[in-house]
């Protein structure tokens, strides 16, 4: 009788303690998320917003995206900039490009719909999805590519920049653009490119 007793109210119990966990989680998020900036990339009018909720703070014009346009599925060599919801997930302060701000590619969902459609085999999709489980940077090296990011020019030649879009699936803006944009990203700014 009371093994039954018990039995019924474990369920209602946890029940109660996992929805309060999630109330407090979710409360916790909406409380903080608000103020934090983010990033609005928009390839077809080359610009880079930041943004605090749905304010625009600053403006980045005239930004270069990959030489082969901006595309919902992208692989490796393609030269195209990948579209999506992102995150900053690693931070070169000296780079090739000046500075470098690396980006959680490729995510989960771009990862699933690749796995779906044969572009990677079993084995990545388990490398990349584990990644993400675990918080990493996902591989790099995999058949949809990597290393894109957010970047300076480095030495390269600015008149390119200003006539071309050049990179090879990045976002890229000045030197003292990307000086500028440093301010206001960290490791989990979310960027959003469409």
């Amino acid at each position: 009788m009371i093994h039954r007793f018990l039995t019924l109210i474990r369920i209602p119990t946890f029940t109660v303690i996992l929805l309060a966990s999630i109330l407090v989680w979710t409360t916790s998020l909406s409380a903080n998320q608000p103020y934090e900036p983010w990033i609005l990339i928009d390839t077809k009018a080359e610009k880079l917003l930041i943004k605090r909720e749905d304010h625009t703070v600053k403006i980045f014009e005239d930004i270069a995206i990959g030489r082969g346009g901006a595309a919902q599925l992208r692989v490796r060599d393609d030269g195209k900039t990948p579209l999506g919801d992102f995150k900053i997930a690693w931070i070169a302060k000296e780079s090739q490009f000046h500075m470098f701000f690396g980006l959680n590619y490729p995510n989960l969902e771009r990862v699933q719909k690749a796995y779906n459609r044969g572009e990677i085999d079993r084995r990545d999709y388990y490398r990349i999805k584990d990644a993400i489980a675990l918080g990493e940077v996902p591989p790099q090296n995999t058949k949809l590519g990597g290393y894109l990011g957010i970047h300076g020019l480095g030495n390269k030649d600015l008149k390119i920049h200003q006539r071309y879009n050049w990179t090879l699936g990045c976002i890229a803006l000045t030197n003292k653009e990307i000086e500028e944009l440093a301010l206001w990203l960290k490791i989990g700014t979310r960027v959003v490119i469409r």
